[in-house]
């Protein structure tokens, strides 16, 4: 059991703790401009990181052929159906969906999550705009379908611009123990499709899509929403009060963490490497397969950062971050055995945890 679990290091997002206090942040950061000079393929593969000897590289040139076998017809209409090809969808229209947030009762406040404004804050053509709604309209119609309508238009209290002096902050996800509230901000570049094609075809990000920051972000809402208790789910965020100086701790039986031996408690990137392993039945006597399999899985170095070089805080819960992002932003003619297993995780395994409202 040991040599199972020995890799699963505690580490869910960024921490920051001040006077036995603990504020849940997820952050992502821009990477430097390097030249465009191989494929993606290049820069992703498991084979180019140094922490695995050569004894795992025909594990490694082995999964990353097989996870290429196209996704089964099965798995893909279910992902399709919980939006392309249902009608009619919970939301029709932008319109319709940002009227639904802006109208959602939290506490003695309407939920302030206001996209158009977000959107006129950066350098947005209208055929940018339009494309970033569309994608949003979407986006929330699959997650609702998911992990229920309610739970979705409850998931986050705010969004805001970053602040200015935090130039390099392209977006943050803010969990507040304390009140029990959850908040997002977003910087300049969130949208930039220069930045956004970059970071992908470096293998750094998961998804070439102009939502993909946005897509990110929710990626750590729904880990830091996970991880509560059903009281604190269906509380979240009815109280507006608001601190980043003294943060009370989360209730410890919720605490992202694991447990002795390495059993997992309420953390959802482990729940998804676990889930990963058992479903592609690796052995696990070797304690370095059960990392490695799902980290060639996840097609994002910014995923797989925590583990492999660290050069990145934002913890393990960037890892569920972006195989979220994978999950939903994949295009259809690109779905292999390994958003197949994902799919399998986000949309039918994920869920049994939580109590769809």
């Amino acid at each position: 059991m040991r040599k199972i679990f020995k890799f699963l290091t505690f580490i869910s997002s960024l921490l920051i703790v001040t006077s036995n206090s603990l504020l849940l942040i997820g952050c992502w950061w821009d990477s430097p401009k390097t030249p465009v000079i191989k494929d993606r393929d290049y820069y992703l593969s498991m084979l180019r990181y140094n922490i695995f000897s050569s004894k795992y590289h025909d594990f490694i040139i082995n999964y990353e052929k097989k996870i290429k076998t196209p996704a089964s017809a099965e798995s893909n209409k279910e992902f399709d159906d919980l939006y392309d090809n249902i009608t009619p969808p919970f939301w029709t229209s932008f319109d319709d969906l940002q009227d639904a947030l802006l109208n959602t009762k939290l506490g003695k406040n309407n939920c302030d999550v206001n996209w158009r404004e977000i959107y006129n804050n950066v350098d947005l053509t209208n055929d940018q705009k339009l494309e970033i709604e569309q994608s949003q309209l979407r986006f929330y119609n699959i997650i609702s379908n998911v992990y229920g309508k309610k739970n979705i238009l409850h998931l986050v209290q705010k969004i805001e611009a970053v602040e200015s002096s935090k130039r390099n902050v392209i977006a943050s996800t803010t969990y507040n123990g304390m009140y029990n509230n959850q908040r997002m901000s977003f910087g300049k570049k969130f949208a930039d499709s220069e930045t956004i094609s970059h970071q992908f075809n470096t293998g750094f990000w998961a998804a070439d899509d102009i939502d993909v920051v946005t897509i990110h972000e929710f990626g750590h809402g729904v880990s830091f929403f996970m991880n509560l208790s059903d009281d604190k789910r269906t509380k979240i965020n009815t109280n507006w009060n608001w601190s980043t100086t003294s943060i009370a701790n989360l209730n410890p039986s919720h605490s992202l963490t694991t447990s002795f031996l390495g059993k997992p408690i309420d953390n959802c990137a482990i729940k998804l490497m676990i889930y990963l392993d058992k479903k592609a039945h690796i052995p696990s006597n070797d304690s370095k397969n059960w990392l490695l399999f799902p980290l060639i899985v996840v097609r994002s170095k910014y995923g797989r950062d925590y583990w492999t070089d660290k050069k990145h805080g934002g913890g393990d819960d960037d890892f569920f971050a972006e195989a979220f992002v994978q999950w939903l932003l994949t295009p259809k003619a690109l779905r292999g055995w390994n958003w197949e297993l994902l799919n399998g995780f986000f949309c039918d395994y994920l869920p049994t945890f939580l109590t769809k409202i």
